[in-house]
């Protein structure tokens, strides 16, 4: 069994219009949930993720889209890594 490196880490996919996030299979009994990008939306996303105990993402954007969810969600202490479309990556913890 691999081991595991961040217990308590999602994965987010952003598009322009859906923001699919898996969680650990524990964490809650949908571990995968589609969220529409407004806003209400993806506050209620940030707060799934903190009732999940998330405190680490990985995120794959191929444009803009990532920058609501960074300002939104990160800003609550989650840790990120984004990886895609954009120049260069993104790849810290916002405050």
């Amino acid at each position: 069994m691999p081991h595991i490196l961040q217990p308590n880490a999602a994965g987010v996919d952003i598009g322009a219009t859906e923001i699919y996030i898996a969680v650990p299979g524990d964490s809650d009994s949908q571990p995968v949930r589609c969220f529409p990008t407004f806003t209400a939306h993806l506050k209620a996303a940030a707060d799934w993720l903190r009732q999940c105990g998330i405190t680490s993402v990985a995120m794959e954007s191929t444009g803009v889209y990532l920058i609501d969810w960074i300002s939104l969600n990160l800003s609550g202490g989650c840790n990120g890594a984004e990886e895609g479309g954009q120049k260069g990556n993104f790849a810290g913890q916002i405050h």
